[in-house]
């Protein structure tokens, strides 16, 4: 499954995983830019925040708008997000991803 940045007809940025064979999108989280001093950064917010942490939601591919496949650092960020697991070969590699995200580590 390819990870995409997709914006539905609700007009919000997402991420999420593409499944084609069920016409639809997977795990959705909203991508939420955030102003700071060193520039805009991306904060992943669950899809129904602040009413609910789930991860699973889905968005059929006919409510979608288009849809792009996401750069790596935003990809391995989704991936961090949603299972918990660090994808990264060094502390430099995990500073930066947190970095072009702006993420808070998930509730476990």
């Amino acid at each position: 499954m390819k990870i995409v940045i997709f914006k539905p007809f609700s007009g919000e940025f997402c991420i999420g995983k593409l499944n084609e064979s069920k016409n639809e999108i997977e795990n959705v989280i909203i991508l939420q830019p955030v102003p700071t001093q060193e520039g805009i950064k991306l904060s992943l917010m669950p899809f129904f925040a602040p009413f609910s942490e789930t991860k699973e939601v889905f968005i059929s591919l006919d409510k979608v708008v288009t849809f792009i496949e996401a750069p790596e650092e935003l990809k391995k960020a989704y991936l961090q997000v949603t299972s918990n697991i660090v994808i990264a070969k060094n502390d430099k590699e995990v500073k930066k991803v947190a970095s072009f995200v702006g993420f808070a580590s998930p509730k476990s």
